[in-house]
């Protein structure tokens, strides 16, 4: 029974990992830098050291991306005045 768990418990952080992986390269392809070559290498580092690459690239990459944060903020709306 413990075996069962240990197996089901490493398929799920697989698929977390995979898919914050995954999450990153995207973003990574997608996003727009100041520079064409942070872009490159951002990927190459993504693909070529999954693990630390795509730590790396969720702390200091998004960072540097044109608009950094901004997809993630919400955007903000005015109240219109009910006259």
């Amino acid at each position: 029974m413990a075996a069962l768990f240990i197996i089901i418990l490493s398929i799920l952080i697989g698929v977390a990992l995979f898919g914050t992986w995954l999450y990153a390269l995207v973003d990574a392809i997608s996003g727009q830098f100041d520079n064409p070559t942070d872009k490159a290498i951002w990927i190459i580092l993504i693909l070529f050291l999954p693990f630390l690459g795509t730590i790396l690239y969720m702390m200091i990459g998004r960072k540097k991306r044109i608009g950094g944060h901004e997809r993630l903020s919400r955007p903000v709306y005015q109240e219109e005045e009910l006259v």
